[in-house]
């Protein structure tokens, strides 16, 4: 190759590298890609059918109790941090919903990069964006709790419950040990236009020759009028 074949070839790689930096600004704002798993709106409910284990290491039993939350968006209003954030009502109902009972209020916002939930004034970030297979973020980054670690999994598969069937949902591990005394499980599954469709929690202690003792629940949608 001539030397001024050389000379203009590299003079044209200078340009197309200084062409790629100045395009994208340093001190650029990056806005991740949301989806919508958990959409919020005014007037919109979600009702949960809550199946709760209470195992007694004490007296060897274990009490099964069965009830129904709902959760309404009431309204919106701007928060401290003069961001719009919507009031939940959440009430819960020991007859399959025949009749309700208020029992406390949540608040919940979404921005761009990600959807927070504050339940007896413990904010936590229920949802982070981009959702990417094994991205993991700290659920309690915004309260004094310890860090908890959430991550994505089983992106975009259908997901079945008894009487209905979500084309496209996400799943979010919590919590996943077990050995031969701990079990600590905490998964969360969201449907794309709908929100959160499960929830599964256990928290068991298992003493070698005694009953187990802890909790365990699954939350499961049952009606909306998403």
């Amino acid at each position: 190759m001539k030397v001024d074949n050389l000379n203009r070839l590299l003079i044209i790689l200078i340009s197309l590298i200084s062409l790629s930096y100045w395009g994208c600004k340093p001190d650029e704002l990056i806005i991740p890609k949301k989806i919508s798993l958990s959409p919020i709106e005014t007037g919109k409910y979600i009702i949960y059918h809550r199946l709760e284990l209470n195992h007694d290491a004490f007296n060897s039993q274990t009490d099964t109790t069965n009830y129904w939350i709902k959760e309404s968006i009431e309204s919106s209003f701007l928060d401290q941090e003069n961001d719009t954030a919507y009031r939940l009502q959440i009430n819960h109902s020991n007859d399959e919903g025949l009749s309700w009972e208020f029992h406390h209020y949540a608040f919940i916002k979404e921005d761009d990069f990600g959807i927070e939930r504050t339940d007896f004034d413990i904010k936590k970030v229920k949802l982070s964006f981009p959702v990417e297979n094994n991205k993991r973020w700290d659920i309690n980054m915004f309260n004094n709790q310890d860090a908890q670690y959430g991550y994505y999994i089983r992106i975009d598969e259908p997901f079945y419950t008894d009487n209905s069937v979500f084309d496209k949902t996400v799943a979010i591990k919590i919590a996943d040990r077990q050995d031969i005394i701990f079990t600590q499980f905490e998964e969360e599954i969201y449907a794309r236009g709908i929100g959160l469709i499960q929830r599964q929690f256990k928290d068991i202690e298992t003493q070698p020759g005694k009953y187990k003792d802890g909790i365990e629940y699954t939350e499961t949608l049952l009606q909306t009028n998403w």
